[in-house]
């Protein structure tokens, strides 16, 4: 058997065992290829734990980069050009991969590709976020989505992080009034 033509096993974090990965499919996580020695002639008894991916992304992870293997993704230019998944990557196959995922899909995909450190895939999964989940967003939705905090929240951490490094530091009997009163409405409440 041949380099190319053994095949891997790749181990989720839940304990799922993904037999018979091909070689050239795995190998485009290079988690996975530093991991296998150059000189190793035969691999197919090696297996490959992926401790930060559930086995549901990790399928998904496998598919993705199947399907790279058979079609290779075309370059994206940027700025992007066409307004739909089909015209940005030019194929049905990856336009229709993420049909019916969620949002929290597309955050589980994007880990499991920086953690296997997969350039495509990451490459897929924030064009096609962008474009079903963030496209024409206000900042404050985009905020809401990341989880981010608003404007005056920030002002409010600046605010504690300026007290704290000065005299004014509050501490339990050395706050002043004014000072929580400013903590207060900068975080909406009215004083």
């Amino acid at each position: 058997m041949t380099t190319q033509e053994q095949n891997l096993t790749l181990i989720s974090s839940d304990n799922v065992k993904f037999l018979d990965v091909p070689r050239e499919v795995a190998i485009m996580s290079t988690l996975i290829k530093e991991g296998i020695d150059e000189d190793e002639d035969e691999i197919a008894e090696k297996e490959f734990p992926i401790p930060k991916v559930e086995s549901d992304v990790l399928r998904k992870v496998i598919d993705f980069c199947t399907l790279y293997q058979k079609e290779p993704m075309k370059k994206i230019e940027t700025p992007l050009i066409g307004d739909t998944l089909e015209t940005i990557f030019d194929s049905p196959q990856y336009a229709s991969f993420c049909k019916g995922w969620e949002l929290e899909d597309f955050f589980s995909m994007h880990a499991a590709a920086n953690y296997m450190n997969i350039e495509p895939l990451i490459t897929w999964v924030c064009i096609s976020l962008d474009n079903l989940h963030l496209k024409g967003k206000t900042p404050a939705e985009l905020r809401q989505i990341f989880m981010l905090p608003a404007e005056a929240e920030d002002l409010a951490s600046a605010k504690l992080e300026s007290l704290h490094s000065t005299e004014n530091i509050l501490v339990e009997g050395n706050s002043t009034e004014l000072e929580c009163a400013n903590i207060l409405q900068l975080y909406g409440h009215a004083v």
